[in-house]
């Protein structure tokens, strides 16, 4: 699922900028079956129809279904489904302002800033309020966050928490968090290994990368919203 929403995000991306109509097709195809996969309970699943929806595959749904605006067919259907996703994010926030990885789990910072950037995107930010309160508590004394194992039931994967941490705060917070964020890029850049992203103590670069772009293209949307250098 996770691959499949990014994948339609890169798709979306491509059309709007070169016009070809080969990647609408794709870009329908996509939408289509990300819709039929969407968990009874409204979330999405890594593995449809065989784990629990999980919190960061429902943020890259939304993401994705958000991304797509006019360029597919159903955009009825893909607004109720986008609702749906938005409600049971809200069901399963917990009492201190976070998100777990599922339903019921304690939450986690690089779970939460996921979060706060995709409703900051979908302009619920009064709930991304809830994030970015729950960042700014759980940020360490060194400028990060810690990093998050979000399957524990099976295909591990690492939240990179510092990187989660900036893309969230970058994306819900306000002047009064300029400070916070330049300290924590400050942090998130010891991982920096001049060309990609790595793991402190792993050989493991290749989805830190990724995820260290994603911060701080955030950082860079927030500097030119608000017109900053």
């Amino acid at each position: 699922m996770d691959a499949t929403a990014q994948t339609l995000i890169a798709c979306c991306r491509v059309l709007r900028d070169s016009g070809d109509e080969n990647y609408l097709t794709a870009v329908q195809s996509l939408a289509k079956w990300l819709l039929l996969r969407q968990e009874p309970d409204a979330g999405w699943s890594w593995a449809p129809r065989v784990e629990s929806s999980w919190t960061a595959t429902t943020c890259f749904g939304l993401l994705a279904l958000h991304e797509i605006g006019a360029l597919a067919e159903q955009t009825d259907r893909i607004g109720e489904s986008i609702q749906a996703g938005l409600r049971w994010i809200g069901t399963i926030q917990n009492e201190d302002g976070g998100w777990g990885s599922r339903a019921g789990d304690d939450s986690r910072a690089a779970v939460t800033g996921l979060v706060g950037f995709t409703l900051a995107r979908l302009e619920q930010r009064s709930m991304a309020q809830a994030a970015a309160h729950h960042l700014r508590d759980s940020m360490t004394d060194a400028g990060g966050w810690p990093s998050a194992v979000d399957r524990p039931t099976g295909h591990t994967v690492t939240r990179f928490g510092d990187a989660y941490g900036v893309l969230g705060l970058a994306a819900v917070g306000d002047a009064v968090d300029d400070d916070r964020i330049a300290h924590a890029i400050a942090n998130l850049m010891k991982s920096y290994r001049g060309g990609h992203f790595q793991y402190l103590d792993t050989v493991m670069h290749t989805w830190p990368t990724r995820d260290g772009l994603l911060a701080l293209a955030a950082v860079v949307r927030m500097l030119e919203e608000r017109d900053l250098e």
